[in-house]
Order: C-alpha cells, then structure tokens, then sequence
C-alpha cells in the first residue's frame, strides 16, 4: 500500500497493519485517562494516551490502581453462597473472567494451560453444596 504525503514529498511503502484491523489486537484496555499494556507475563504498564497505539475503542471509564468493587465482589459472592467455599470459587471465576478477556493466550502465563481442564472439573460442581 502506498501512502502519499499531503506535503508533496515522495510516497512511502507501508507494510505494517497499525490499525490491526487483519493481525490479532493487543492486549490493552483503553480507558478515558489512558492505556493499561499486559505483556506476556501479566505485568501491566499504564501509559498516556498516544496516537501510534491506533487504538480504535475507549472504555467509558478511568483506570484506577487499587480500585476495588465491593458491589460486585458481593454479588458474585452470592452466586457462590452455596458452595463448600464461595471464596475459593470466586477466585477462581475471577481467574476464569481474566483469561476470557486476553486477546492472545499464550501458555506463559501461569495456569493458562490447564483453563480447559480447569472449566471441564469447576463448572459442572460449581454449585455442589
């Protein structure tokens, strides 16, 4: 594809797909005040804003380090109330939920190799009292 200049200059060749609109996205949660970046190992980088990310979608909300969510902590709880262990249950879940929402999932990070395992033997006993 060629990218004409508006400025006159000669056209360039670009061979990348910055919109990745054919290669996977990345694994970023684009919020209002900036970028939260995973990398391979689930550490997280949260960065400004920047027009070379091409990101195309923005969450209507401001990442918060630390934020906790006691409403929905509490309601998921309650999905579990009659479990041997709600608690262990809803970590679980909320790994579950984790894992669902990456764009890519490579076996490097921890536990991701046993998530069909682990839905085949959790779901079928999550309400078992």
């Amino acid at each position: 594809m060629q990218v004409l200049e508006a400025s006159g200059a000669a056209p360039r060749t670009r061979t990348a797909d910055p919109l990745r609109l054919t290669n996977p996205p990345p694994t970023v949660v684009n919020c209002q005040n900036g970028e939260l970046w995973f990398d391979a190992n689930a550490n997280s980088t949260f960065k400004p804003h920047r027009p070379e990310s091409f990101l195309r979608n923005c969450l209507n909300v401001d990442y918060v380090p630390g934020a906790t969510s006691p409403m929905f902590d509490k309601a998921v709880l309650e999905i579990f109330a009659k479990t041997k262990n709600p608690e262990a249950h809803f970590d679980h879940f909320m790994e579950f939920v984790g894992y669902s929402y990456q764009a890519v999932r490579e076996t490097k990070w921890p536990g991701n190799a046993l998530l069909p395992q682990y839905n085949a033997s959790f779901l079928p006993h999550a309400l078992e009292v």
